[in-house]
């Protein structure tokens, strides 16, 4: 969370930090930046203690009497006026911005309320943006295994196969849980839904990192790949089952391959991994199938 402000003659930098827990500058700015920039985390903790109580305070260099404790820290670094103001939500503190100054100068009061006003819009402004991303995040993803669902994956699947930013190609593996409706029958719906979501880790877990998996239906998961070729990608879809198999008590699983053919479409794309799947199953599952082009 950074913005940057003017009030009065304090226009020069602005820092704010996120977390209670581990105070750390999120972006600095101005002729004092740097050295904002290199405050330690002892160092921003001491100086958001000054307004714990929630209220703004400010300290000048020239000014007499005993000044807060730890106001010698910015001092050595050529600060003469501080202005510092916490960001404080409903849910908690959530920063504390900093306003500093190489001149000696006291803020007005009007100055200052402005910048008590300036927080108390920037924390709203912070707090009503991170629970938009909560919302995004949750309605990105399926509940039971936290995996992005379908719709993710279409879309995700159209943006892939339209990039042409890469000489990779795009490659869907279709992948169903086999015999899973018997795990249901026997062993109960709790049972199964901790199968799917130790089968959600481990197929995440085999993935490289530019790869993603999603949770299309009940128990079945697709998975976009970056790849050379065919080769490639059914390595990637072994990798997987050898990760499930080496739990010891995971159900297998039967994996469709393709890989993109230039300007294909993706519905057909999906097709061609469901028809390898189909076949994978047909011929008794626990198994992976590379479509032919």
């Amino acid at each position: 969370p950074v913005a940057r402000a003017r009030a009065g003659d304090f226009d020069r930098e602005v820092a704010a930090r996120a977390g209670p827990a581990t105070w750390q500058v999120t972006g600095a700015f101005g002729p004092l930046g740097d050295q904002l920039a290199g405050l330690t985390t002892e160092d921003l903790a001491l100086i958001a203690s000054w307004v714990e109580s929630g209220t703004s305070c400010y300290t000048v260099a020239g000014a007499t009497g005993l000044g807060f404790y730890g106001a010698e820290i910015p001092r050595e670094l050529g600060v003469r006026s501080l202005i510092v103001i916490p960001l404080n939500a409903a849910a908690g503190r959530l920063g504390t911005l900093v306003m500093a100054d190489s001149a000696e100068h006291s803020p007005s009061t009007e100055a200052v309320e402005r910048l008590e006003l300036f927080g108390a819009i920037l924390a709203s402004s912070l707090r009503t943006a991170e629970v938009m991303r909560q919302l995004e995040s949750r309605a990105d993803r399926d509940p039971l295994t936290g995996l992005r669902h379908g719709g993710s994956f279409r879309v995700d699947l159209a943006r892939a196969l339209s990039d042409r930013r890469f000489a990779s190609r795009t490659a869907v593996l279709a992948i169903d849980v086999d015999n899973f409706k018997e795990v249901n029958d026997t062993r109960g719906h709790p049972m199964g839904d901790d199968v799917l979501r130790r089968l959600a880790m481990t197929l995440a877990g085999a993935l490289r990192d530019a790869d993603r998996v999603y949770r299309v239906g009940g128990d079945e998961f697709a998975a976009l790949l970056r790849v050379r070729g065919g080769s490639d990608a059914l390595a990637t879809a072994q990798r997987i089952r050898s990760a499930v198999r080496q739990t010891g008590d995971l159900p297998t699983l039967s994996i469709g391959v393709a890989v993109q053919e230039p300007r294909e479409d993706p519905l057909v794309l999906v097709q061609r991994a469901d028809a390898a799947l189909y076949a994978v199953k047909r011929g008794g599952r626990d198994g992976t199938q590379l479509h032919a082009s």
